[in-house]
């Protein structure tokens, strides 16, 4: 763990930056800072809940434990099915049956049982009225029903078929009967649910045996009918369709068969009209007439006939009788070849006109075979819709009628329940609310909480300056150093630090004549220290040309700006250097007050003019520093300050002195400030630590810098270093070091060091401080 000094090198060598870490100790220090804000939530809420708590009536739980199966005992085994569905043995329809049990428990159908069985409604316990009460109103057994229902508990015992039905009320005996009583409604109610689907299911079925039982009739009827109109009782309908589809192949054939011999006399007739209409008809060649023996024998003969009279014509004269005679029976013989040659010719045209007259009539056959066929598929068709009609009904009616049978026995055995008590419930002695540890145990952690919550909320809301971080990066602004609380009576503000003060080795702490020359009454104070580290850092801030002129404010009254102002100029003037001190607050000057002069004279008579700047200025019980006081208050401050005259004044005592400090009035009071910052080197806000507004000193910063101040830096003061609120190790180094530096026992051992020599104040080129005088962290 890393001690103080630690830290406060490692934030000096971070150049004052903080470390962007988790802080525990920041957060610490605020709660720390808000511990009586988080004390007293913390007080009252146990309070508030403590008081709650012992004033609620006393609440006792009686618990009765019923087991719940799945499924009734099955005594006429796994083929006779109940009418009402349970769980059905998988997991998740077992977790959905139970759940639907656990809320019939709390159902209002099973509380309003409870209610009218025990007349609840005009129960003065279980109302919670006295018995001595004199006016007495019962109340609706649907207000009873629905109290009743918001004591009840349902607690499931895990991995396991137990539930514990429990009731909650003040009086125990009471809590006892309703636990019972809700336990054995449950019980009835479940068994009735049962008897009541299996009597429903029974009567319905018996309506649709009855229904089911004429439409069977009827489909049997119609099968009936339907045979006796198509004449299908003598022949089955697929005797029938096999006989048709056998005269149908037939037929087909026997048509197949004459349509190929009706193409080939077509052709063959075709041929004859050809060759005849060519040649004629003795040239004919058909296989008829090629094949004849008599038309051949007989053109033999022809053949012959010719021969010969062509050998009588050869030697005698053409009207010779005998060769006329030859030429009349090659007549004859050409009249038979053509006769027989025409009756082959009709002999083809007479078959060709038979199987014509055979093919129509075989197609005509067809056409009505496939006509009953197509009858007759109809007829199958509308046969066969029948028969399943028939059949469907018949199976529905066994169906039902089995059912039926199965209900019947169902209905006798719906006194076997699923659901029992296992266990009554008894008197409980112990009461279940209110349970006073445990709110008190809650009530403890949430005050805790919700302290230290306030206490975060309180430091959020506190927009006050506090911390050297809200100087730097709040405002933008160089931490100059800090001045710790110094007041009349010493350092700190009670007599128990004071004493603590003493024992821890701080110097002797010595009571002046004003508060704001505690930094010279006490040169090795703590206080005096800050002031001279602040003195420091001014003048390093540009070692080759140190600020002479410098304006103290601040952002607001009553801050500290003229303490600081003097406590700075009396600093300056212990170094060696001499310094003068303006009040240029001409509204309320308070300088002279801490020198105990008279303000007769001063700033306003030497701006107006009536007096020399030397003559005015006063010296002081310090040496090297001397005091320039307000002089009459004019009743136009801002006016003299433009003038050119307050410009020669100032001039003036920049010549007569090494540093001039003024005081001036706050920044947002007036426009003063604003103006004099364009006359001096350097301007120092001084912010006073938990009071100073964070949006005023924004808002002063931001007035100064709208003008082109040179704003050097911020002091915090008034800041209380044993006040542990601040929690930041740079103030311990503070504390810390006014208590080495003036300890008992180096006053004892080392003289008092000697005052530096002073540096050149009119040339500027040295501040007069001691080389070894560190500089606080973020300087």
């Amino acid at each position: 763990m890393q001690t103080p000094q630690d830290q406060i090198a490692e934030t000096a060598g971070t150049g004052g930056e903080p470390q962007k870490s988790f802080d525990i100790w920041a957060y610490l220090q605020v709660i720390r800072k808000r511990k009586w804000h988080a004390l007293f939530f913390l007080v009252a809420v146990v309070g508030l809940v403590t008081f709650y708590t012992l004033r609620q009536p006393k609440v006792y739980r009686a618990t009765a434990t019923v087991q719940i199966d799945p499924q009734a005992p099955r005594v006429l085994g796994e083929k006779v099915e109940a009418v009402s569905e349970m769980g059905t043995g998988s997991y998740w329809s077992n977790q959905e049956y139970y759940e639907t049990q656990y809320h019939i428990i709390r159902s209002y159908e099973v509380a309003s049982r409870v209610v009218a069985l025990h007349a609840l409604g005009s129960n003065r316990t279980f109302l919670g009225v006295p018995e001595d009460a004199e006016v007495f109103e019962p109340v609706s057994d649907d207000l009873a029903t629905e109290m009743l229902r918001g004591m009840i508990v349902v607690d499931p015992v895990k991995d396991s078929r137990l539930v514990q039905i429990a009731v909650d009320h003040t009086d125990t005996k009471l809590a006892r009967l309703l636990a019972n009583a809700v336990a054995d409604a449950y019980v009835e109610y479940n068994k009735d649910v049962a008897l009541e689907s299996t009597v429903n299911a029974r009567d319905w079925l018996l309506k649709q045996a009855e229904a089911w039982a004429k439409t069977l009739r009827d489909a049997e009827q119609k099968v009936v009918d339907f045979r006796k109109i198509n004449n299908l009782l003598s022949v089955a309908l697929e005797d029938q369709r096999n006989q048709l589809a056998n005269e149908m192949d037939w037929i087909a054939q026997r048509l197949s068969e004459t349509r190929s011999h009706r193409l080939q006399l077509d052709a063959k007739k075709a041929q004859i009209d050809e060759q005849i209409e060519k040649r004629g008809v003795m040239a004919l060649s058909i296989g008829e007439v090629l094949d004849s023996a008599v038309i051949q024998t007989m053109k033999s003969r022809l053949f012959e006939k010719t021969l010969e009279r062509d050998a009588l014509a050869e030697i005698a004269a053409a009207n010779w009788p005998e060769l006329k005679q030859r030429e009349a029976e090659l007549d004859t013989i050409r009249a038979g070849i053509r006769g027989e040659i025409q009756t082959i010719v009709r002999s083809i045209e007479a078959d060709l006109t038979e199987t014509l007259q055979l093919e129509s009539q075989l197609q005509a056959r067809v056409d009505e075979l496939q006509t009953q066929a197509i009858a007759l598929g109809g007829k199958e068709l509308t046969h066969t819709q029948l028969i399943r009609e028939k059949d469907n009904a018949e199976k529905i009616y066994s169906l039902i009628q089995q059912r039926s049978e199965e209900t019947n026995l169902a209905t006798e055995l719906s006194q076997i329940n699923n659901v029992r008590v296992l266990d009554a419930a008894m008197e409980p002695s112990v009461p279940v609310r209110p349970r006073v540890k445990l709110n008190l145990a809650l009530a403890i952690v949430i005050g805790l909480l919700g302290g230290i919550g306030l206490a975060f909320l309180l430091e959020a809301l506190d927009t006050s300056v506090k911390t050297q971080e809200d100087v730097e990066k709040g405002l933008g602004l160089a931490f100059l150093g800090i001045i710790p609380t110094f007041t009349p009576g010493g350092v700190s503000r009670s007599r128990r630090r004071r004493k603590r003060h003493r024992r821890q080795g701080g110097p002797e702490i010595r009571v002046g004549s004003h508060p704001d020359l505690f930094c010279h009454d006490n040169p090795k104070s703590s206080a005096a220290e800050c002031c001279r580290s602040i003195r420091t850092n001014i003048l390093f801030m540009s070692p080759d040309h140190p600020p002479r002129k410098l304006l103290v404010t601040s952002a607001s009254p009553q801050e500290g700006k003229t303490t600081v102002a003097i406590s700075l100029a009396i600093t300056m003037a212990q170094s060696g250097s001499r310094v003068v001190i303006v009040d240029s607050d001409m509204r309320r000057p308070r300088v002279h007050t801490a020198f105990g002069m008279e303000n007769d004279e001063g700033l306003s008579n030497a701006v107006l003019g009536t007096r020399k700047v030397e003559e005015l200025v006063r010296p002081t019980q310090i040496p090297g520093l001397d005091v320039l006081p307000c002089g009459p208050i004019p009743p136009n401050p801002a006016e003299l300050i433009h003038t050119e005259r307050f410009r020669d004044v100032v001039a003036q005592l920049e010549r007569l002195y090494d540093r001039v400090v003024f005081d001036s009035p706050p920044v947002i009071a007036v426009t003063d400030p604003v103006v004099l910052s364009r006359y001096v080197d350097g301007v120092v806000m001084v912010i006073k630590s938990l009071v100073t507004n964070r949006r005023a000193a924004k808002f002063a910063v931001k007035q100064m810098r709208d003008v082109g101040s040179n704003l050097l830096g911020a002091v915090l003061n008034d800041l209380d270093l044993e006040n542990r609120e601040y929690g930041y190790y740079h103030y311990y180094y503070y504390r810390k070091y006014g208590y080495y530096y003036g300890s008992r026992e180096d006053e004892v051992k080392k003289p008092e060091a000697e005052t530096p020599p002073a540096d050149d104040g009119a040339t500027g080129t040295g501040n007069g401080d001691r080389p070894t005088e560190q500089a606080p962290p973020g300087a």
